[in-house]
């Protein structure tokens, strides 16, 4: 039997032919692709805990006479009123006169505490504290930085 060149020929294009669609069947196997990274989560401010100060009101007058705290800063002010049968109450104005209230707590009856939660003046500056039922003897200077 005599090969005419083209059989040959024809034979490795057919074995070619099946050779490329069998490799292109088969998965590529090699490192796999990186699991994509999801994008970070950007942090958010941390909200601080809020400035405690105790206050506390005994014989018709407060234990401090001056407070510092942070400007725009929540603050809770824990008051104790130790004083039997007597209202007292922690109050922030702008100044003396007192015509101008930043904050006014409720007055309580002692003995008696409470909690008072508010924000700051945003500006730096001193400020009034007193009690509205005892103003004369129980105030002092509220501070803010």
């Amino acid at each position: 039997m005599k090969l005419h060149i083209r059989q040959p020929l024809f034979f490795l294009a057919f074995v070619c032919l099946f050779l490329g669609l069998m490799l292109s069947a088969c998965p590529a196997k090699g490192p796999a692709a990186p699991a994509p990274v999801p994008a970070p989560i950007p942090a958010s401010p941390a909200t601080p805990a809020p400035t405690a100060i105790s206050l506390e009101a005994r014989n018709l007058s407060f234990d401090r006479t001056s407070i510092l705290v942070p400007a725009g800063a929540a603050v809770t002010i824990e008051f104790s009123n130790l004083d039997a049968g007597v209202g007292h109450n922690f109050a922030v104005y702008t100044d003396t006169t007192a015509s101008q209230s930043f904050f006014v707590g409720e007055i309580i009856i002692g003995p008696a505490t409470t909690t008072y939660l508010f924000t700051t003046p945003a500006e730096p500056g001193t400020y009034f504290f007193r009690c509205d039922t005892h103003p004369a003897t129980m105030n002092g200077q509220f501070i803010v930085q």
